[in-house]
């Protein structure tokens, strides 16, 4: 996968350009609009639709700095009772750091009665309240009162905030007509960036000094996550402003070697980080264990599952710190940032040198360079050298082994940060990837037909790298109904299942577990299946069309060894063939091997995906691939009953 940190696609073709005034439309028409729409016409499955989003943007400019004023726009119509939701709103907002301020200026919800009655209902102050998320974050929400089916809210809100936001023209759920539009003095310097993947208006007029810019979009469907569609997010299309200049004063454009800058200097980072703490009791405890240890990959490694395993996450949050590397030291629990920065320090104490990367998981949108801001990150990677390899670590990503990255931020792009020169940082953009891990699992299962068909077995698992890290997530998550991971079929038993792993090891954890599974006999004859326990029982690429790229995090190796031994009274009527699949590009592999002699069956499947990520532009190829992978797995055994 290429690295997505940085992805801005400035689109210059495939839209209409006019010297005219923008369009102003009258907002009623759209409510009038929307009565006569029962079903999205091009997107017939969604819960509702949204009649008109709207972002215009306006400069406020003071002597030496400026704020963005946005008035949205948003009219949705509820389809079906799943859309009720769609009827509230919700705005996140930093009234703290950023001093960012929501108002809500109008909100409406319309009924029409059987009789074609429209009624109209202000929404009270009642149901409009802000909750506070930690220090930094906030959020606005207006719950809409006497929500149907049919239902369309009229909403109007002010953001005032010291830099652009995006304006999307994608949801969850399908826009009939989304605008961006904005109006800035001639002397100041904005770029528009698009990320659109459909024909578009684009008119640019500038008038009485001002220069505007206007995006219009239409029928643009609802975008929902996808089956491994971790990176839902790179796709949602938008449009993007980026102040340059302003010939009046100085250059308002922050410069990500300033943002890193102040990020080092800030209070509630910077200088918290450099705490002294080698005095803490706590730390000259842990120290005093690691006299033994004499390489710098066993001192990193031991300080990581320390910090890992007697730390606890209070929330994710953002990257500020909220108290002291006292603090957490003593009561054993802070924020992410604040546990990976506790890491950081260790190591540094450890005679190692640690470097801090900023990143986000692979599921969020991406940053641009143009317009950086801290709070486009979300999370601190702590990276260090050790021997010529590379390793990236946060403690309070849970069941993960120093030697591995985290799964949330792999093949993702970082910001490691060089130098902590204040105001003027050094960094290199770094992709975040594994030492050549992959999602493995190894499965021997050993079983029995008796003369009735029933089959009684026992299964083992062996997992490694990603593959123990999801099993035991799984298993930590819900170990009550961990055994429904291993279910072939309604009717099958798994019973005395045991998970075993050793949080110091990174290469293996185990499961095990005996099943039962009652005759599948049909007539005279008797189906198994030949992908017992593979994990590869039901195709997840059953749409020809696909939204977003398909996203495994890891290369996956399944193999299973399946022996099973057939009651005198069966006799086998078909076994399907051996055989080898294998893509174009040779990036996955299908192998089965069946041996048979007397009563006695050995099925060996071999499934092997190299590549973590495969493109929009590769996934016909990848369907018609995986159609055929599965049409092979679900392939059976035939027994019949002898005469």
């Amino acid at each position: 996968m290429k690295p997505y940190l940085i992805v801005v696609l400035i689109i210059l073709t495939h839209f209409q350009s006019f010297s005219q005034r923008a369009p102003q439309y009258d907002l009623k028409d759209f409510v009038n609009q929307g009565w006569s729409i029962d079903e999205c016409g091009f997107d017939p499955d969604a819960e509702a639709i949204v009649l008109y989003k709207e972002s215009a943007y306006d400069l406020i400019l003071t002597s030496s700095n400026f704020s963005i004023r946005t008035k949205h726009t948003r009219i949705v119509k509820v389809l079906n009772e799943k859309g009720f939701e769609e009827a509230n709103l919700s705005v996140r907002f930093n009234p703290f750091k950023l001093t960012e301020t929501v108002k809500i200026d109008k909100a409406i919800v319309y009924n029409i009665d059987e009789n074609g009655k429209v009624t109209e209902q202000v929404i009270a102050k009642e149901n409009i309240f802000t909750s506070k998320e930690n220090n930094y974050r906030a959020t606005m929400k207006v719950a809409a009162p006497n929500i149907q089916v049919g239902s369309i809210v009229h909403y109007e809100y002010t953001v005032n905030t010291p830099y652009f936001r995006n304006h999307y023209y994608q949801e969850n759920i399908p826009i009939l007509k989304s605008v961006m539009r904005s109006s800035f003095e001639q002397a100041f310097q904005v770029d528009l960036a698009n990320h659109i993947h459909k024909n578009f208006k684009r008119i640019n007029s500038s008038k009485g000094g001002r220069e505007e810019y206007y995006v219009e979009v239409d029928s643009i469907f609802g975008l929902k996550e996808e089956p491994y569609g971790d990176n839902f997010y790179i796709y949602v299309q938008r449009s993007m402003l980026v102040p340059r200049s302003y010939n009046h004063g100085p250059d308002l454009t922050p410069k990500l070697a300033q943002v890193l800058g102040n990020y080092l200097d800030d209070d509630n980072f910077g200088r918290k980080l450099k705490a002294n703490i080698n005095n803490d009791h706590e730390v000259q405890r842990v120290f005093s264990k690691m006299t033994d240890l004499k390489d710098s990959y066993s001192k990193a490694k031991f300080l990581y599952e320390y910090v890992r395993d007697n730390y606890i996450m209070t929330e994710d949050g953002d990257l500020y710190f909220e108290t002291t590397l006292s603090n957490i030291l003593s009561k054993k629990k802070g924020k992410q940032v604040e546990i990976a920065a506790l890491y950081y320090r260790l190591l540094q104490k450890a005679g190692l040198k640690p470097t801090l990367v900023l990143a986000t998981t692979n599921d969020e949108p991406t940053l641009d360079l143009a317009w950086p801001s801290i709070s486009n990150f979300s999370t601190l990677m702590i990276k260090v050298e050790i021997d010529g390899k590379t390793y990236y670590n946060n403690p309070v990503f849970g069941f993960v082994p120093f030697d591995l990255p985290p799964r949330d931020v792999l093949n993702t792009a970082g910001l490691e940060i060089i130098s902590a020169a204040s105001k003027n940082a050094t960094y290199q953009i770094v992709s975040i990837e594994s030492n050549n891990q992959k999602n493995l699992n190894n499965i021997n299962v050993v079983a029995k037909m008796d003369e009735n068909g029933i089959i009684d077995g026992r299964a083992i698992y062996f997992h490694a790298d990603y593959g123990k890290i999801n099993a035991h997530s799984l298993y930590v998550k819900d170990s009550s109904n961990y055994y429904k991971t291993f279910e072939q079929t309604g009717s099958m038993e798994i019973k005395d299942i045991r998970f075993e792993s050793d949080s110091t090891n990174a290469s293996l954890a185990r499961t095990y577990f005996n099943f039962k599974q009652p005759t599948l006999l049909q007539d005279q004859f008797l189906m198994v299946p030949t992908n017992y326990f593979s994990g590869f029982t039901k195709n997840p690429f059953t749409a020809e069309l696909r939204k977003t790229a398909v996203y495994f995090s890891a290369p996956v190796q399944t193999r299973v060894n399946f022996v099973i031994e057939v009651d005198p009274k069966w006799e086998i009527e078909n076994v399907p063939q051996n055989i080898k699949l294998l893509m174009h590009d040779k990036s996955i592999s299908y192998t089965r091997r069946v041996f048979h002699e007397n009563n006695r069956l050995n099925i060996q499947l071999d499934i092997s995906i190299l590549k973590h990520m495969y493109e929009l532009s590769e996934y016909e190829d990848f369907y018609e691939f995986w159609k055929m992978l599965f049409e092979k797995l679900n392939e059976q055994i035939v027994f019949k009953q002898k005469a």
